[in-house]
């Protein structure tokens, strides 16, 4: 009866876990793409990227709009806010998805640390890279607690990888608000990296801006 009860359990959680995945294609309908090495900005080798979301325009029907309210540029709404509240959740619901869908999916085979791309002002909220971390702690709880012989990719929490300290552009505004527009070498001009944490790993860089210098500093994959 323990095996039966054992091989019932493990029939449950494929379950599950198939229908989670059916439920999250069909609400991102994430998409792979392939970010092709020029030589400058990315030297080596093509680079494997996702994504779900296209951004049109504010105001289209289907735009991801709560994003422009994430980035809160100007401050507009008070950080304890309904709406920050609700766009937050957005991006840590968007964020959560995509690791199930890497995870779960199979897109992904070995353990990989997620890195997420820092704002463009030291001074700016972070609130894309607090939905990171609360989502990498939810899935390592679970993790922790699935079946010793079930075997998924452990995520690690790379998210303080990458610091900025010196002002960039903001390049989703128009005109300039301080800070070089990007070039090659830009992150080792502006940011402390933290190299331990990504060489010889396989990283999760949410953004690809900063792939280039994750190569430079001895990324796996």
């Amino acid at each position: 009866m323990a095996g039966a009860n054992i091989d019932l359990g493990l029939d449950f959680l494929d379950s599950y876990k198939k229908h989670l995945l059916e439920d999250i294609e069909h609400r991102h309908n994430f998409k792979r793409f392939t970010i092709k090495a020029d030589g400058e900005f990315l030297k080596e080798r093509d680079v494997i990227g996702f994504y779900s979301l296209d951004y049109t325009n504010y105001g289209n029907p289907g735009n991801p709009d709560w994003l422009v309210t994430l980035k809160n540029d100007y401050n507009q709404y008070d950080e304890n806010s309904g709406i920050m509240k609700e766009v937050i959740s957005q991006a840590y619901d968007s964020v959560e998805s995509f690791l199930y869908y890497l995870v779960f999916g199979k897109k992904v085979k070995n353990d990989f640390t997620v890195c997420v791309v820092p704002r463009s002002k030291p001074s700016k909220p972070h609130y894309l890279k607090e939905a990171v971390q609360t989502s990498i702690l939810y899935y390592g709880d679970g993790y922790s607690r699935k079946p010793a012989h079930i075997h998924e990719p452990e995520i690690f929490d790379g998210t303080n990888a990458i610091i900025r300290q010196k002002d960039t552009r903001t390049t989703h505004l128009q005109g300039s608000d301080g800070g070089d527009d990007p070039y090659p070498g830009i992150t080792k001009d502006t940011c402390l990296l933290d190299v331990g944490a990504i060489r010889g790993k396989n990283i999760l860089l949410i953004d690809d801006i900063y792939t280039h210098h994750h190569r430079d500093n001895g990324q796996k994959s």
